[in-house]
């Protein structure tokens, strides 16, 4: 028998999946959380900033077509891997997974990144070029 992939599983079966590893749904999980932020955004960036009247109204026909144009653009973004929020969340879950802690590299804490010197002004800001 072939092994189960995420794609083989309907979305709302796969924290109750047997046939799936751990880190297979939280990969899942963090595409499709990555895939809901995209789709968020593009229907937020279509919106008009301002109400036009000179123009007619897409209609309920052509908002079913630009949502399901949405989910597909945004399903193929998160597949495609490109953005890394679903990697990066995947890291910090996966952390938390029993065991996952050994696999996941360390953070460090925030003591030990390195924070900016206080600004300094270029040396030519400094001098007057005015006599």
């Amino acid at each position: 028998m072939a092994k189960a992939t995420p794609a083989d599983v309907p979305v709302e079966d796969i924290a109750k999946s047997k046939a799936l590893t751990e880190e297979q749904k939280v990969g899942e999980m963090s595409r499709q959380f990555e895939a809901m932020l995209v789709r968020q955004i593009l229907t937020q960036a279509q919106k008009p900033a301002f109400k036009n009247t000179l123009l007619p109204q897409g209609g309920v026909a052509g908002d079913i077509y630009q949502d399901m144009m949405n989910n597909q653009l945004a399903d193929k973004i998160s597949s495609a891997g490109s953005l890394g929020i679903a990697k990066e969340l995947q890291k910090q879950v996966s952390h938390q997974l029993p065991g996952g802690a050994k696999k996941a590299a360390p953070h460090k804490p925030l003591s030990a990144v390195n924070t900016p010197k206080k600004y300094e002004p270029p040396v030519h800001a400094t001098k007057s070029y005015v006599k």
